[in-house]
């Protein structure tokens, strides 16, 4: 069931529909405006939407970096499990 949350964005108020907790989308929403304080205090950019886009790209190379170092270690779990098996099937017989 969606639950509506109250955020505050860069001085915006937003009604968010989440399946979130309340606390969890409050996170989400001040690591928005975090990334978007940061551009504004480290560049001379004055247009909100560029600010909020710049941040929307920060925040989704860090997802695909993430995403990029999931993959490795499943991979390495995939190959540690794979191993184990083999060694334990050979234990067997």
């Amino acid at each position: 069931m969606k639950k509506q949350t109250e955020v505050e964005i860069f001085g915006k108020r937003y009604t968010v529909k989440s399946d979130l907790h309340s606390q969890d989308m409050l996170k989400i929403a001040k690591y928005v405006d975090d990334k978007m304080q940061l551009f504004k205090k480290s560049s001379s950019i004055a247009s909100t939407s560029a600010i909020a886009v710049l941040a929307a790209l920060n925040i989704t190379e860090e997802f695909f970096q993430l995403r990029l170092q999931k993959e490795a270690i499943e991979g390495v779990v995939e190959q540690r499990s794979s191993k184990l098996i083999e060694l334990l099937e050979e234990g067997i017989h």
